[in-house]
């Protein structure tokens, strides 16, 4: 014990004494392993995820657009200068954005409606407004709330 600290330690009678100099559990990666393990596996994965989300995005957007393009024709529409205005892009565009996150049928569904009714009621203010604020909450509406349309 030349180097060492020699400890000395008293205890009355009868009790007990434990004594533990330097202890170090390691269970796993430490917190810095585990960032840069993370960071690691994004960058690793980004560039492909980006574009395979953007493949995605872009198919989807195709697809709600054709949609809203026949029902439209459906309805004898020949004339499409409603997609010219800034205010029926912009709530085109965030339907885009809502069904490229989710995806699902119904979704698709439910904004191809509003898109179409949208571009409908563009001289009715009041309905424009409602018809733009159901774009932007549908998604968090399920579809027993929509009459029975699409239940």
């Amino acid at each position: 014990m030349s180097d060492e600290t020699k400890i000395i330690q008293k205890a009355a009678l009868g009790s007990d004494t434990t004594q533990i100099g330097e202890q170090n559990n390691y269970y796993g990666m430490t917190a810095e392993e585990a960032s840069n393990l993370a960071i690691k596996l994004f960058m690793d994965n980004f560039p492909r995820l980006q574009e395979e989300a953007k493949k995605i995005a872009k198919e989807r957007a195709e697809e709600l657009c054709k949609n809203i393009v026949d029902k439209l024709k459906k309805q004898g529409k020949t004339n499409f200068s409603e997609f010219s205005d800034p205010d029926i892009q912009y709530i085109l565009n965030k339907s885009h954005q809502e069904y490229a996150r989710f995806g699902t049928q119904t979704l698709h569904d439910l904004l191809s409606d509003l898109i179409v009714n949208r571009i409908n009621y563009d001289n009715d203010y009041y309905m424009k407004i409602l018809l733009d604020e159901a774009v932007e909450i549908v998604k968090s509406v399920v579809v027993k709330h929509f009459c029975n349309t699409y239940g």
